[in-house]
């Protein structure tokens, strides 16, 4: 079973998404001064390294669950038992690799190695078993976006707040992942070994009982999928036809009825509102505290924070929920049956891209009037960076529907995609090389409009990007349609 998983990821392309992924932050340490690196690393390590498989075992388990992987293992001996070790076995064992690898260039050279891949190994071992324990009663991704934030996010969140806030509570040491993050600074200072067994010991035994819960809702999932007899179907009196609506509003309306069933879509509806509030009301004290503290000016990066919060980053979340949308559509048969509607699958895709576009830019307006407009920008300059980023967002799924084949495949587009999306923040430190270095993204225009004097002119700017990212979306969107006519 551990041979077969490991093929499976390996065709599917997992470890070398995410080998791309952490060898790229590896060498953004390499280039780091090296006291920075040391104190960066150990936020990578656990952001990235010790999470790189959560979404990839959900996604792998919703696709096993989908094609009936369950109900064949429970046909063979070894029975549906070996499901969970075998998938966050080999999953994990990805993550130890990729911590020697990303730890040795946080380090510049040697490093404390045991602590670290102690540390990784047991939180990659642990999330990922709760990943797949959620994804096996949850419908689609989307759906398990919407549950697994409230069992997860707190687990990364609280061991964050501990380091940057230099905490040291009794309150916070039952969450697990705090002795993780102590484990982790182990392999770049010294920490009393006494600490670090009882880290190692108790966070052991959060990932064994995370095994077992996983297990169990594997099993759990197997035996209700199996027939227990026959039954009469229940009658229908009365039944009323559905009333007849046009066409190409029928995508508009399920997602409609799914945004109010799905508590995920209220906080993507939402988060734009927060991050603008926190631009508004919470840069101001970061600034101050950042300069009392830490001598760290952050006013002349003003505009740098706009483009990419609220020009960059709200759009890309839309974009990945369009996505995501796109994806279950893709693996759950949607597809298959629009492909034989009158709207077909050409019409699903010009709407998917076109919604995701009209929603990126009314929330783009909506966080720029509640952010502030920096200065030094005008209002023709402002409009054109909103239409730009909105552009941007409806290439998001234009991307995926490009090259995705499953779940799988879409979410490891997502997080290269993440890394190409964001890469022309480079364009802001180096001034007038910019648009030759990173002026073929699309990103990058929507982002310098912001930028004041460190953008060439605001017209040729506009003029530009317009015809790049019509560029690149003319081109995706006839490729997409051909890959989704061949996979539906």
């Amino acid at each position: 079973m551990f041979w077969t998983e490991a093929r499976v990821q390996s065709r599917e392309r997992v470890w070398i998404v995410s080998g791309a992924v952490s060898l790229t932050l590896a060498g953004a340490l390499l280039v780091l001064d090296r006291d920075a690196a040391r104190t960066v690393a150990p936020y990578i390590l656990l952001l990235e390294v010790g999470t790189v498989g959560i979404i990839f075992a959900a996604a792998l388990t919703l696709l096993d669950r989908a094609v009936g992987v369950f109900a064949a293992l429970s046909t063979t001996p070894r029975g549906i038992r070996g499901y969970v070790p075998a998938r966050v076995g080999i999953l994990t064992a990805m993550s130890v690799l990729l911590a020697v690898v990303v730890g040795a260039a946080g380090a510049h050279g040697w490093f404390a190695i045991v602590p670290v891949v102690v540390a990784v190994g047991l939180t990659a071992l642990m999330l990922d078993a709760l990943s797949v324990a959620v994804a096996a009663r949850t419908p689609s991704l989307f759906g398990f976006l919407s549950v697994a934030p409230w069992l997860l996010v707190p687990l990364l969140v609280v061991p964050l707040t501990w380091a940057i806030f230099s905490l040291d509570t009794p309150w916070l040491r039952p969450v697990p992942t705090v002795g993780a993050w102590e484990l982790l600074r182990a392999g770049y200072t010294r920490i009393p070994i006494g600490w670090l067994v009882a880290d190692t010991a108790y966070l052991a035994l959060w990932t064994a009982g995370a095994l077992v819960f996983a297990m169990r809702r594997i099993a759990a999932v197997d035996n209700a999928n199996r027939p227990t007899g026959f039954s009469a179907a229940p009658r229908r009196r009365n039944a009323r036809p559905p009333r007849p609506m046009p066409r190409r509003l029928v995508p508009a309306f399920i997602d409609a009825v799914n945004a109010f069933r799905n508590p995920l879509a209220l906080v993507l509806v939402a988060s734009p509102l927060v991050l603008a509030a926190a631009v508004r009301f919470g840069l101001p004290s970061l600034e101050g505290w950042l300069s009392r503290t830490y001598g760290v000016e952050l006013t002349r990066f003003e505009p740098l924070i706009f483009s990419g919060v609220i020009l960059l980053h709200v759009p890309y979340i839309f974009g990945s929920a369009a996505t995501l949308l796109l994806l279950d559509d893709l693996d759950e048969g949607g597809l298959r049956a629009l492909s034989a509607s009158p709207l077909g699958v050409p019409g699903y895709l010009s709407y998917r891209v076109s919604s995701t576009a009209l929603v990126a830019l009314l929330a783009v307006i909506a966080a720029t009037l509640i952010a502030g407009i920096p200065e030094g920008i005008g209002w023709p300059q402002l409009v054109s960076a909103w239409l730009l980023a909105a552009g941007c967002a409806a290439l998001v799924p234009l991307t995926a529907a490009s090259l995705a084949n499953n779940r799988v495949h879409g979410f490891g587009i997502l997080k290269v995609l993440g890394i190409v999306y964001y890469l022309p923040m480079a364009g802001w430190a180096l001034h007038q090389w910019a648009p030759l270095v990173v002026g073929p993204l699309p990103t990058y225009w929507p982002a310098a409009l912001a930028w004041g004097p460190r953008s060439p002119n605001g017209l040729i700017i506009a003029l530009a990007g317009a015809g790049i990212i019509a560029l690149v979306a003319g081109l995706e969107l006839h490729l997409a349609r051909l890959h989704l006519l061949q996979r539906s």
